[in-house]
């Protein structure tokens, strides 16, 4: 597998996060456990927004929750991408395979329901949160996670475990 892209978190980014943490502010939200990836900007999201919570809840770090590992096009523009995967199919070379992706996502999943029973904020990514959602709304459908809607920058869902 190649390297995953751990880029900080751009200006644009920085604003949404500001953003989402106005929104959750606003309607009372403070979560008692947050969980993020284990690159920066998912990292960078989540202090952004817990600053702005006023809260002082340490974030857990999951590998589980990383990006979908896109081997060698890592930082590549994405019709590069794009055209390995209409070559290939779901799983061209160098790519972590779907089924290692939604497995692990599982895993994250898993135990972050045996270690919440209150609020709980995710910080991941939008492939991540695409499992999520059909883990959660279209459990036979999961390996096609991507047929889930691209969740926009910041998106936000809840679900009761």
């Amino acid at each position: 597998m190649g390297s995953v892209l751990n880029s900080p978190l751009s200006e644009k980014g920085k604003a949404l996060a500001r953003a989402k943490g106005r929104a959750l502010k606003a309607n009372g939200y403070m979560p008692d456990k947050v969980y993020t990836s284990q690159l920066l900007r998912t990292k960078q999201t989540a202090e952004i927004i817990l600053d702005i919570l006023g809260s002082d809840v340490q974030p857990v770090e999951l590998e589980w929750l990383n990006e979908r590992d896109f081997g060698k096009y890592d930082g590549r523009p994405l019709k590069e991408l794009l055209d390995g995967f209409d070559e290939y199919g779901p799983n061209p070379p160098t790519i972590e395979t779907v089924e290692h992706f939604v497995e692990r996502i599982i895993r994250g999943l898993e135990r972050i329901k045996q270690e919440s029973n209150s609020f709980t904020l995710i910080v991941t990514h939008s492939n991540t949160i695409n499992v999520m959602k059909a883990v959660l709304f279209n459990p036979k459908n999961v390996q096609r996670y991507w047929e889930t809607d691209n969740p926009e920058y910041c998106e936000g869902f809840s679900h009761i475990f």
